[in-house]
């Protein structure tokens, strides 16, 4: 079914596109330059990046009829220490991106945050085929990836999980990505804000 987009929302979503592109291209200029140290973190809302990096792809979820579905088990004072753009625009957009790529149509996609043991975990879970295991050994090894078509037949550039991989390990955190059986399960943990 043909998706319809108003015309002041078109404006509003290139205005905003435009703004996150500038902030992606000085965030990874910032990774590359320092890429033996951290980023400034500052307390982060993981909810509003998450609501903040859907909002990109609703246009993406309405063309393959993928419901996204968003679970917060967070109080509203729980907040991660991490950098607010590259969280939404590296990390969030990525894994939200690959999970629509790899979801076949008229499936859904679930974000879950929750506090584990002292940390807060985000989790991304869709129902596509898995990733291979070869190139889940290549992001943790820091090898290339070929990028793989999804199931429309899109195309990637095969670097964003080595994209989330480097900004979680700048966060401090951890990225763990398991096929349970039935799709991908990618959780990235996070330390609690002070």
């Amino acid at each position: 079914f043909p998706v319809t987009i108003r015309p002041d929302e078109l404006v509003m979503k290139l205005q905003k596109s435009h703004q996150n592109m500038d902030d992606i291209i000085k965030e990874v200029k910032e990774l590359y330059l320092h890429r033996d140290s951290r980023l400034s973190l500052e307390p982060t809302s993981l909810p509003d990046c998450v609501q903040e990096a859907s909002f990109i792809f609703e246009q993406s979820l309405q063309k393959k009829n993928i419901e996204l579905q968003f679970f917060n088990h967070l109080n509203p004072k729980d907040k991660v220490m991490a950098d607010h753009t590259s969280l939404t625009h590296s990390v969030l957009s990525n894994l939200i991106s690959n999970s629509i790529k790899f979801a076949p149509p008229n499936s859904r996609v679930r974000i879950t945050t929750k506090n584990e043991a002292g940390k807060i975990v985000l989790e991304i879970q869709d129902e596509g085929p898995g990733i291979p295991e070869m190139v889940i050994a290549n992001v943790f090894n820091h090898q290339e990836s070929e990028s793989t078509r999804g199931t429309s037949g899109e195309m990637g550039s095969g670097l964003g999980l080595s994209i989330v991989k480097s900004f979680v390990d700048s966060y401090g955190g951890k990225l763990n990505i398991v096929n349970p059986g039935k799709g991908t399960q990618i959780s990235i943990t996070l330390d609690r804000a002070p």
